[in-house]
Parts: C-alpha cells; structure tokens; sequence
C-alpha cells in the first residue's frame, strides 16, 4: 500500500503496537480504517544516494499471526507500517520523565513490510547521538553495528503456491509468503534526556526501492504535532 507524501511518494497512515501484539487477519497492508494521527512525509530531493546498510531478510522475519494494521492506532508511510508506535511513544516517554530514566531507552514495535519492496530506514545525522535502530536480530556483530543507524528489510515473496511458499519462506508456518505481509522485531533506541524535546518530531528517511530520493517522515508524533 502506498501513502501520500511529499514527491507524491507513498500515502502515509498511523498504525504501531508493542512488539508483543499481535492480531488475526489475512492478505497486505490496508488503508480501509479510519485515519489515524498522520506520520508527515516532506520532500527530500537531496539528491542523496541510498546508504549502504546491513539487509535483514525473509529469513530473519518474525512470524505471528496475520497482523493488520490499524489506521486508528498504528502508522504506515509507504509500503511500511510500525505497529502501535505513536502510543509506545507516549507511554516510554511519561514512564521515563516520571522515573527520570536516563541512557537509551526501547520503543518496541512490530515492523510489518508489503512484499516486493525492500525499505531502508536510516537515522538523520543529526539525532544519531540520541537516537539508534533496534532492528539487529539475526545480524552478525558488524552488521548489527552499521544497522544503529540504517537497515534495509526486505520481505518476503508472495505466492499462492504452497511449494514456492516453503521455498521461499523456509520454517513453517510460511504467513509472511502467503499473507504477502512479512514482520520484522525491532525498533528504535532513544535517550529522552539529550534529546530533549526533540523526539516527537524526530524524522526518518525511508528509501524505497521503488524511488529515488528518500521519503522524510515523522513518525512518532500525532497529527499537526511537527
């Protein structure tokens, strides 16, 4: 599904939940909720290239049931939901202020990826001294340190076949092939304190394989915040 955005890149929605969420449903990410608060998508014609990142890959999924997002809750920018992110947003940071935590604290979410685009995340300059990407299961010890700051996830094919479904999935069950959805643990690392008040509308870059500049979004804030 893709979502409107600056350069017309993919339709954005608001879909997260915590990581250990999970709901029933079948086929790919859809948009037939009512809006949730937006991420915000701005244009980025930077004429930067892709960074080079660590790849997490159909076989490093996680598999569940059937997640489908919800554009009340969660958030979606292009072809790439968190799930519940916005509300684990909120939550971590009153929890932190109140126990006046410092250090890097987890923003746990299911990343759910359409199949037959891979997406890198990348962390701006700016805000890598406060914040990082969780998404290194299943990556080795370099990997997983190049992927603090950016990682591409590429998820799995779809097909009706249940053949090419265990080919391509490998461990059973084989969802993420037939669902055409694949997931992803992960998420994002954050240091409240040097940060500041600065998290709300820290950005993201998402390159899509489809396009050519990065899509900017917001998406940890509520609609109108940033």
């Amino acid at each position: 599904m893709r979502e409107e955005g600056a350069r017309e890149a993919p339709k954005r929605l608001i879909v997260v939940v915590a990581l250990s969420l999970a709901w029933t449903g079948c086929g790919g990410l859809r948009d037939d909720e009512p809006p949730a608060p937006e991420a915000s998508p701005n244009s980025a014609s930077t004429g930067e290239q892709v960074p080079e990142a660590p790849i997490r890959g159909c076989e490093q999924r996680v598999e569940s049931k059937v997640i489908q997002p919800n554009a009340r809750r969660d958030s979606i920018i292009g072809s790439i939901a968190f799930t519940g992110l916005p509300n684990v947003f909120e939550s971590v940071r009153r929890d932190a202020a109140e126990r006046n935590a410092k250090g890097l604290l987890p923003l746990k979410t299911v990343t759910l990826v359409d199949a037959g685009t891979d997406v890198t995340l990348e962390i701006p300059p700016e805000q890598r001294q406060w914040m990082r990407l969780a998404y290194a299961y299943g990556l080795n010890r370099d990997e997983s340190r190049d992927a603090e700051t950016a990682i591409t996830l590429a998820p799995c094919d779809r097909s009706s076949s249940g053949k090419e479904q265990r080919v391509e999935c490998g461990f059973s069950p084989p969802r993420a092939c037939a669902s055409g959805v694949t997931q992803f643990n992960g998420g994002f690392l954050v240091d409240f304190e040097r940060a500041g008040g600065s998290v709300p509308c820290a950005s993201l870059r998402f390159w899509f394989e489809s396009e050519s500049e990065p899509v900017v979004a917001h998406p940890f804030s509520s609609e109108g915040q940033c």
